[in-house]
C-alpha cells in the first residue's frame, strides 16, 4: 500500500529500449530501473488480437514470418513489490543475510513507505561487493538500517566487514535523502590490504545526498580508509543538510572529507565524534553553515 500523499513517493524517468533504430520499442528489462521493479515481459508477446508483435523473428524484414502488429512500446511487467515497514539482517533466518542482498532488494522493489532494517547485535556480516543504494528515502518514509538490541549479543554492535582488495568504497549513496545508519560497525575484511577507498561514500550525478544522517557508528580501518565522504563531481547540486554524530573513528586515513564542487554543501553536521589514530581528522572544503561541535581528536 502507497503512503499519501502519492507525490512524495512518485517518480518520473526515460524508458530503456530495446533498440529504437529497428523499431524495436520493447522495454530493455536487464537494464535495472525503478519503473521497471524487476519485472518481467509477458509472453507470448502478442496485441490485444492475438497478433505476434515485435520481436518476432525476422521483422520487420522478414516476408516468410513477419509480425503482423507493430510494438507501440507498451509492456506489462508484474508488478512492484515496494518495501515497507520492519525487516532483519542476520546471518541466518532472517529477511536478509548481508547488508547489500538488502540494499539490492530495496534498489529493485523500491519502498512503498518508511523501511527500517533491523541489523542483529553481535554478528558479522561479510559483504562481497561494493554496496550502491540508488533509491531514495522521503521526509515521511526514511529509510533506516540500525542495531537491533534485542537478542543474545543485544550488548555488541553487529559488523560489515568490506571485501578484501582494493576497492572505491564500501558503501555508495547515488543522491539518496532521508537514510540513516545507527549503531553499525563498519571495518575491513583484509586489514594487511592497503586500501585507499571510502567505508560510506555520499554522491549522485544529478542528484546530491540531502537530510542522511550516521549515528553512533564504529569505523575501524588499518589507516589507509576513509571513513565517510561527501564527494560530488558535478556543480550542479550539493549534499547538504547531513548529520554525522556520536561515531568513532579508529584508524582511518581521513575520519571526514567533505569536498563541495562548484556550489557550495550547506549545513552539514559533525557532532561528539571520537577520531583516534587517524591520519587526518578533517578535511573540509566548500562548505558553508557548517557545524562542528564537541568532538575529540586524539592521536
Amino acid at each position: 500500500t502507497r503512503m499519501a500523499p502519492m507525490e512524495n513517493l512518485s517518480f518520473t524517468e526515460n524508458p530503456n529500449f530495446i533498440d529504437p533504430s529497428v523499431c524495436n520499442l520493447k522495454i530493455d528489462v536487464t537494464k535495472r530501473t525503478r519503473l521497471e521493479s524487476g519485472g518481467k515481459q509477458p509472453a507470448p508477446l502478442t496485441d490485444f488480437e492475438g497478433n505476434p508483435r515485435f520481436p518476432y523473428t525476422g521483422y520487420p524484414d522478414n516476408p516468410i514470418n513477419p509480425a503482423t502488429a507493430p510494438d507501440i512500446g507498451a509492456d506489462e511487467f508484474a508488478g512492484t513489490n515496494a518495501l515497507i515497514g520492519v525487516f532483519t539482517i542476520k546471518n541466518s533466518g532472517g529477511d536478509f543475510n548481508t547488508l547489500g542482498t538488502a540494499i539490492d532488494m530495496l534498489n529493485e522493489e523500491g519502498i512503498g513507505g518508511p523501511v527500517t532494517f533491523l541489523v542483529e547485535s553481535g554478528e558479522t556480516f561479510n559483504e562481497t561487493e561494493n554496496i550502491r543504494l540508488e533509491i531514495t528515502g522521503y521526509p515521511n518514509a526514511p529509510i533506516k538500517f540500525k542495531r537491533n538490541f534485542s537478542g543474545a549479543k543485544s550488548g555488541e554492535m553487529p559488523i560489515i566487514n568490506f571485501p578484501a582488495g582494493g576497492y572505491s568504497y564500501g558503501i555508495r549513496l547515488l543522491g539518496s535523502d532521508y537514510v540513516i545508519f545507527d549503531s553499525i560497525e563498519f571495518r575491513n575484511t583484509d586489514f594487511s590490504s592497503g586500501h585507499t577507498g571510502t567505508a560510506i561514500e555520499f554522491s549522485g550525478a544529478a542528484s546530491g545526498c540531502q537530510y542522511d544522517t550516521v549515528r553512533n557508528c564504529r569505523f575501524s580501518f588499518n589507516g589507509n580508509t576513509t571513513g565517510i565522504s561527501l564527494a560530488l563531481s558535478t556543480s550542479s547540486t550539493t549534499n547538504s543538510y547531513n548529520a554525522f554524530l556520536n561515531n568513532e573513528m579508529v584508524g582511518t586515513r581521513t575520519a571526514y572529507s567533505f569536498d563541495g564542487f562548484g556550489n557550495p554543501d550547506t549545513g552539514n553536521y559533525i557532532g561528539n565524534s571520537r577520531i583516534n589514530n587517524s591520519g587526518r581528522g578533517m578535511y573540509l572544503t566548500n562548505q558553508q553553515s557548517l557545524i562542528i561541535r564537541d568532538n575529540v581528536i586524539d592521536n
